[in-house]
Protein backbone atom coordinates (compact mmCIF):
# COMPACT_ATOMS: atom_id res chain seq x y z
CA UNK A 1 0.00 0.00 0.00
CA UNK A 2 0.83 3.78 -0.35
CA UNK A 3 -0.10 6.95 1.01
CA UNK A 4 -3.08 7.39 -0.21
CA UNK A 5 -4.28 4.33 1.88
CA UNK A 6 -1.74 4.39 5.22
CA UNK A 7 -2.21 8.21 5.25
CA UNK A 8 -5.28 9.22 3.43
CA UNK A 9 -7.64 6.36 4.35
CA UNK A 10 -6.26 6.00 7.86
CA UNK A 11 -7.31 9.33 8.79
CA UNK A 12 -10.61 9.14 7.01
CA UNK A 13 -11.53 6.28 8.77
CA UNK A 14 -10.24 7.68 11.88
CA UNK A 15 -12.57 10.60 11.58
CA UNK A 16 -15.21 8.89 10.58
CA UNK A 17 -14.85 6.64 13.83
CA UNK A 18 -14.73 9.57 16.51
CA UNK A 19 -11.26 10.80 16.78
CA UNK A 20 -11.05 14.49 16.42
CA UNK A 21 -8.31 15.81 14.05
CA UNK A 22 -5.40 16.04 15.80
CA UNK A 23 -5.69 12.12 16.89
CA UNK A 24 -6.56 11.06 13.36
CA UNK A 25 -3.72 13.31 11.98
CA UNK A 26 -1.30 11.53 14.24
CA UNK A 27 -2.50 7.78 13.37
CA UNK A 28 -2.55 8.78 9.95
CA UNK A 29 0.94 10.03 9.94
CA UNK A 30 2.49 7.50 11.95
CA UNK A 31 1.33 4.99 9.54
CA UNK A 32 2.52 6.14 6.70
CA UNK A 33 5.57 7.37 8.22
CA UNK A 34 6.44 3.51 8.50
CA UNK A 35 7.57 3.56 4.92
CA UNK A 36 9.89 6.57 5.12
CA UNK A 37 11.71 6.37 8.43
CA UNK A 38 14.77 5.61 6.80
CA UNK A 39 17.58 7.06 8.74
CA UNK A 40 19.72 4.89 10.33
CA UNK A 41 22.45 5.99 12.11
CA UNK A 42 23.02 7.56 15.65
CA UNK A 43 23.55 11.20 15.68
CA UNK A 44 24.37 13.00 18.73
CA UNK A 45 21.67 14.85 20.81
CA UNK A 46 22.06 18.49 21.43
CA UNK A 47 19.58 19.99 24.04
CA UNK A 48 17.78 17.61 26.19
CA UNK A 49 14.87 14.82 25.70
CA UNK A 50 13.93 12.79 28.33
CA UNK A 51 12.79 9.36 26.81
CA UNK A 52 13.30 5.97 28.22
CA UNK A 53 14.09 4.41 25.25
CA UNK A 54 17.32 1.62 24.69
CA UNK A 55 18.46 3.48 21.64
CA UNK A 56 19.00 7.12 23.52
CA UNK A 57 22.13 6.88 26.10
CA UNK A 58 21.35 10.83 27.15
CA UNK A 59 24.01 11.37 24.46
CA UNK A 60 23.61 9.59 21.19
CA UNK A 61 20.11 9.09 19.61
CA UNK A 62 19.74 5.94 17.33
CA UNK A 63 16.19 6.24 14.94
CA UNK A 64 14.53 2.68 14.04
CA UNK A 65 14.89 2.01 10.31
CA UNK A 66 11.73 0.98 9.46
CA UNK A 67 11.57 1.05 5.36
CA UNK A 68 14.01 0.73 2.81
CA UNK A 69 14.24 2.66 -0.54
CA UNK A 70 16.09 3.63 -3.63
CA UNK A 71 20.41 1.91 -3.35
CA UNK A 72 19.30 0.26 0.36
CA UNK A 73 17.82 -2.58 -1.85
CA UNK A 74 21.32 -3.79 -1.78
CA UNK A 75 20.62 -4.82 2.03
CA UNK A 76 18.14 -6.77 1.63
CA UNK A 77 19.64 -10.04 1.64
CA UNK A 78 20.98 -9.50 4.87
CA UNK A 79 18.74 -11.54 7.58
CA UNK A 80 18.77 -8.80 9.82
CA UNK A 81 17.15 -6.61 7.28
CA UNK A 82 14.70 -9.23 6.42
CA UNK A 83 13.91 -9.68 9.84
CA UNK A 84 14.21 -6.03 11.29
CA UNK A 85 12.43 -4.24 8.58
CA UNK A 86 10.51 -6.44 6.54
CA UNK A 87 9.01 -9.21 8.85
CA UNK A 88 8.95 -6.46 11.63
CA UNK A 89 6.77 -3.78 9.71
CA UNK A 90 5.89 -4.99 6.25
CA UNK A 91 5.15 -8.34 6.22
CA UNK A 92 3.85 -10.08 9.44
CA UNK A 93 4.14 -13.75 8.81
CA UNK A 94 0.60 -15.40 9.03
CA UNK A 95 0.54 -16.98 12.96
CA UNK A 96 2.81 -16.81 15.45
CA UNK A 97 5.74 -19.91 16.03
CA UNK A 98 4.81 -22.54 17.96
CA UNK A 99 7.89 -23.38 19.05
CA UNK A 100 8.42 -26.28 16.70
CA UNK A 101 8.06 -27.98 13.49
CA UNK A 102 8.32 -25.71 9.91
CA UNK A 103 7.33 -22.27 10.11
CA UNK A 104 5.59 -20.21 7.19
CA UNK A 105 6.75 -16.44 6.92
CA UNK A 106 4.12 -16.14 4.08
CA UNK A 107 1.80 -13.08 5.05
CA UNK A 108 -2.27 -13.83 5.11
CA UNK A 109 -4.97 -10.88 5.26
CA UNK A 110 -6.52 -10.39 8.66
CA UNK A 111 -3.83 -13.08 10.03
CA UNK A 112 -3.42 -14.11 13.52
CA UNK A 113 -0.30 -12.66 13.59
CA UNK A 114 -1.58 -9.02 12.62
CA UNK A 115 -4.47 -9.27 15.27
CA UNK A 116 -1.87 -10.23 17.63
CA UNK A 117 0.05 -7.31 16.76
CA UNK A 118 -2.90 -4.67 16.71
CA UNK A 119 -4.92 -5.82 19.47
CA UNK A 120 -1.82 -5.20 21.83
CA UNK A 121 -1.33 -1.89 20.56
CA UNK A 122 -4.88 -1.26 20.74
CA UNK A 123 -5.24 -2.41 24.46
CA UNK A 124 -2.92 0.04 25.18
CA UNK A 125 -4.38 2.90 23.76
CA UNK A 126 -7.77 1.92 25.46
CA UNK A 127 -6.10 1.72 29.15
CA UNK A 128 -3.82 4.49 28.44
CA UNK A 129 -4.85 7.19 26.18
CA UNK A 130 -1.30 8.94 25.39
CA UNK A 131 -0.10 10.34 22.33
CA UNK A 132 3.28 7.57 22.60
CA UNK A 133 -0.09 4.62 22.32
CA UNK A 134 -1.99 6.75 19.57
CA UNK A 135 1.34 6.64 17.82
CA UNK A 136 2.01 3.06 18.99
CA UNK A 137 -1.45 2.17 16.95
CA UNK A 138 -0.74 3.96 14.10
CA UNK A 139 2.40 1.97 13.41
CA UNK A 140 0.69 -1.62 14.20
CA UNK A 141 -2.15 -0.10 11.62
CA UNK A 142 0.36 -0.02 8.63
CA UNK A 143 1.70 -3.62 9.39
CA UNK A 144 -1.88 -4.95 9.93
CA UNK A 145 -3.06 -3.12 6.58
CA UNK A 146 -0.25 -4.59 4.35
CA UNK A 147 -1.14 -8.05 5.20
CA UNK A 148 -4.36 -7.53 2.73
CA UNK A 149 -1.69 -5.71 0.56
CA UNK A 150 1.18 -8.28 0.04
CA UNK A 151 -0.61 -11.18 0.85
CA UNK A 152 0.95 -14.61 -0.60
CA UNK A 153 4.19 -12.72 -0.33
CA UNK A 154 7.02 -13.92 2.46
CA UNK A 155 9.65 -11.16 3.91
CA UNK A 156 12.03 -13.66 3.49
CA UNK A 157 14.32 -14.48 0.87
CA UNK A 158 11.97 -17.28 -0.35
CA UNK A 159 11.71 -18.27 -3.92
CA UNK A 160 8.64 -20.55 -3.37
CA UNK A 161 6.25 -17.59 -2.35
CA UNK A 162 8.42 -14.71 -3.88
CA UNK A 163 9.80 -15.62 -7.70
CA UNK A 164 6.41 -14.99 -10.13
CA UNK A 165 6.10 -14.43 -13.80
CA UNK A 166 3.65 -14.04 -16.10
CA UNK A 167 2.31 -10.53 -14.74
CA UNK A 168 -0.91 -9.67 -16.59
CA UNK A 169 -3.12 -6.49 -16.45
CA UNK A 170 -7.03 -6.52 -16.43
CA UNK A 171 -7.61 -3.07 -18.75
CA UNK A 172 -11.65 -3.34 -18.10
CA UNK A 173 -12.36 -6.33 -20.97
CA UNK A 174 -9.11 -7.84 -21.57
CA UNK A 175 -6.08 -9.79 -19.66
CA UNK A 176 -2.46 -7.68 -21.07
CA UNK A 177 0.43 -8.84 -20.06
CA UNK A 178 3.29 -6.45 -19.25
CA UNK A 179 6.34 -5.48 -21.73
CA UNK A 180 8.57 -8.42 -21.69
CA UNK A 181 11.44 -6.07 -21.07
CA UNK A 182 9.24 -4.69 -17.85
CA UNK A 183 8.75 -8.40 -16.87
CA UNK A 184 13.00 -9.00 -17.35
CA UNK A 185 13.72 -6.16 -15.77
CA UNK A 186 10.96 -7.33 -12.30
CA UNK A 187 13.07 -10.67 -12.18
CA UNK A 188 15.96 -9.34 -12.01
CA UNK A 189 15.38 -8.31 -8.36
CA UNK A 190 16.05 -10.46 -5.33
CA UNK A 191 13.24 -12.92 -4.27
CA UNK A 192 11.98 -10.77 -1.28
CA UNK A 193 8.99 -9.29 -0.75
CA UNK A 194 6.97 -8.14 -3.41
CA UNK A 195 9.94 -6.84 -5.59
CA UNK A 196 9.40 -8.81 -8.71
CA UNK A 197 5.48 -7.56 -8.29
CA UNK A 198 7.38 -3.93 -8.39
CA UNK A 199 4.42 -1.63 -7.23
CA UNK A 200 1.63 -3.49 -8.47
CA UNK A 201 0.49 -4.97 -4.93
CA UNK A 202 0.40 -1.49 -3.25
CA UNK A 203 -2.10 0.07 -6.40
CA UNK A 204 -5.19 0.53 -4.72
CA UNK A 205 -7.28 0.52 -7.86
CA UNK A 206 -5.12 -2.18 -9.91
CA UNK A 207 -6.75 -5.88 -11.12
CA UNK A 208 -3.75 -8.38 -12.15
CA UNK A 209 -2.88 -11.65 -12.16
CA UNK A 210 0.32 -13.15 -12.00
CA UNK A 211 1.99 -16.80 -11.99
CA UNK A 212 4.21 -18.39 -8.65
CA UNK A 213 6.87 -19.89 -10.49
CA UNK A 214 7.49 -22.94 -8.25
CA UNK A 215 4.31 -23.66 -7.59
CA UNK A 216 2.57 -22.76 -10.94
CA UNK A 217 -0.54 -21.19 -9.27
CA UNK A 218 -2.04 -18.26 -11.37
CA UNK A 219 -2.79 -15.91 -8.48
CA UNK A 220 -5.76 -13.34 -9.34
CA UNK A 221 -5.78 -9.99 -7.44
CA UNK A 222 -8.30 -7.43 -7.37
CA UNK A 223 -6.83 -4.83 -5.27
CA UNK A 224 -9.64 -2.47 -4.82
CA UNK A 225 -11.71 -5.61 -2.91
CA UNK A 226 -9.01 -6.43 -1.05
CA UNK A 227 -8.41 -2.74 0.09
CA UNK A 228 -11.36 -2.73 0.86
CA UNK A 229 -11.89 -5.03 2.95
CA UNK A 230 -8.96 -4.10 5.14
CA UNK A 231 -10.59 -0.75 5.66
CA UNK A 232 -13.87 -2.50 6.43
CA UNK A 233 -11.46 -4.36 9.15
CA UNK A 234 -10.13 -1.26 9.93
CA UNK A 235 -12.82 0.86 10.75
CA UNK A 236 -14.07 -1.48 13.35
CA UNK A 237 -11.24 -1.60 15.41
CA UNK A 238 -11.05 2.30 15.60
CA UNK A 239 -15.16 2.48 16.23
CA UNK A 240 -14.34 -0.16 18.96
CA UNK A 241 -11.56 2.72 20.46
CA UNK A 242 -13.88 5.59 20.77
CA UNK A 243 -17.14 3.47 21.24
CA UNK A 244 -18.64 4.93 18.39
CA UNK A 245 -21.79 3.66 16.37
CA UNK A 246 -20.84 4.89 12.68
CA UNK A 247 -22.37 3.16 9.65
CA UNK A 248 -19.75 1.31 7.46
CA UNK A 249 -22.47 2.02 4.92
CA UNK A 250 -21.91 5.67 5.10
CA UNK A 251 -18.60 5.84 3.54
CA UNK A 252 -18.14 2.34 1.30
CA UNK A 253 -19.47 3.89 -1.33
CA UNK A 254 -17.24 6.50 -1.76
CA UNK A 255 -14.06 4.21 -0.81
CA UNK A 256 -15.13 1.67 -3.18
CA UNK A 257 -15.01 5.12 -5.89
CA UNK A 258 -11.97 6.45 -4.87
CA UNK A 259 -9.81 3.38 -4.27
CA UNK A 260 -11.06 2.39 -8.26
CA UNK A 261 -10.03 5.69 -9.40
CA UNK A 262 -6.92 5.28 -11.45
CA UNK A 263 -4.13 8.10 -10.03
CA UNK A 264 -0.36 8.55 -10.42
CA UNK A 265 2.06 10.26 -7.75
CA UNK A 266 1.48 13.55 -8.32
CA UNK A 267 -2.18 13.25 -7.67
CA UNK A 268 -2.12 10.19 -4.83
CA UNK A 269 -4.71 11.76 -2.97
CA UNK A 270 -6.62 13.49 -5.71
CA UNK A 271 -9.50 10.41 -5.66
CA UNK A 272 -10.05 10.81 -1.98
CA UNK A 273 -9.98 14.21 -1.59
CA UNK A 274 -12.55 14.37 -4.44
CA UNK A 275 -15.08 12.19 -2.63
CA UNK A 276 -14.30 13.64 1.04
CA UNK A 277 -13.67 17.25 0.28
CA UNK A 278 -14.02 17.67 3.90
CA UNK A 279 -11.06 15.68 5.42
CA UNK A 280 -7.65 17.54 4.96
CA UNK A 281 -4.81 15.14 3.53
CA UNK A 282 -1.58 16.78 3.41
CA UNK A 283 1.34 14.70 4.22
CA UNK A 284 4.99 15.42 3.91
CA UNK A 285 7.64 12.85 5.21
CA UNK A 286 9.82 15.59 6.94
CA UNK A 287 7.43 17.36 9.11
CA UNK A 288 7.58 15.10 11.88
CA UNK A 289 11.36 14.81 11.64
CA UNK A 290 11.92 18.80 11.16
CA UNK A 291 9.66 19.99 14.08
CA UNK A 292 11.79 17.51 16.25
CA UNK A 293 15.40 18.49 15.66
CA UNK A 294 17.88 20.21 13.19
CA UNK A 295 21.00 18.70 12.17
CA UNK A 296 23.95 20.18 11.00
CA UNK A 297 27.40 17.67 10.96
CA UNK A 298 30.64 18.16 12.91
CA UNK A 299 33.69 19.31 11.45
CA UNK A 300 36.15 17.06 10.78
CA UNK A 301 34.07 14.02 12.13
CA UNK A 302 31.61 12.00 10.36
CA UNK A 303 28.78 12.56 12.63
CA UNK A 304 25.42 14.47 12.83
CA UNK A 305 24.34 16.73 15.33
CA UNK A 306 20.59 17.01 16.30
CA UNK A 307 19.57 20.23 17.87
CA UNK A 308 16.44 19.19 19.47
CA UNK A 309 13.50 21.43 18.85
CA UNK A 310 9.69 21.28 20.58
CA UNK A 311 8.20 18.61 18.93
CA UNK A 312 8.73 14.61 20.82
CA UNK A 313 6.52 12.81 18.13
CA UNK A 314 9.44 11.84 15.63
CA UNK A 315 11.30 10.59 18.90
CA UNK A 316 8.43 8.80 20.17
CA UNK A 317 7.87 7.17 16.46
CA UNK A 318 11.11 5.78 17.02
CA UNK A 319 10.49 4.58 20.63
CA UNK A 320 7.09 2.44 19.78
CA UNK A 321 9.11 1.26 16.56
CA UNK A 322 11.55 -0.64 17.87
CA UNK A 323 8.89 -1.95 20.79
CA UNK A 324 6.66 -3.40 17.43
CA UNK A 325 9.99 -4.81 16.15
CA UNK A 326 10.75 -5.89 19.79
CA UNK A 327 7.23 -7.61 19.89
CA UNK A 328 6.93 -9.14 16.41
CA UNK A 329 10.36 -10.74 16.61
CA UNK A 330 9.22 -12.17 19.98
CA UNK A 331 6.49 -14.08 18.44
CA UNK A 332 8.35 -15.34 15.17
CA UNK A 333 10.51 -17.83 14.30
CA UNK A 334 14.05 -16.13 14.35
CA UNK A 335 16.64 -16.59 10.94
CA UNK A 336 19.57 -15.55 13.10
CA UNK A 337 21.19 -14.94 16.17
CA UNK A 338 18.78 -11.59 16.99
CA UNK A 339 20.89 -8.49 18.52
CA UNK A 340 17.79 -5.72 18.15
Amino acid sequence: MQKDFHYGVIKILALHSGFNEPEAETLAYSSQYVDDAVLHRPFIIDGKIYMDHPRFDGKYFDPVCTAHKGIQFIEDFKLSVQEKIYLSFHFLPEEPYKGSGKYCYEVMPNSEMGQILVYWAMAKLKSDYTLENLIRLGVALHSFADTWAHQRFSGTHNHRANDIHHIEIWDGKHWKAIKPYRQFFYNFFPDIGHAEAYDFPDLPFLKWRYIRARTNEFIVRDNTSIFLEAAEVIFKILCNIKNCNSNWRDIENKLIKALATHRNSKEIFGPLAAHFPNVTLKYSSLDWLEKAIKFKRIRRFPHLIGQVRDDRKWFIFHKVAYEQRKFVLDKIKSLRNRNI
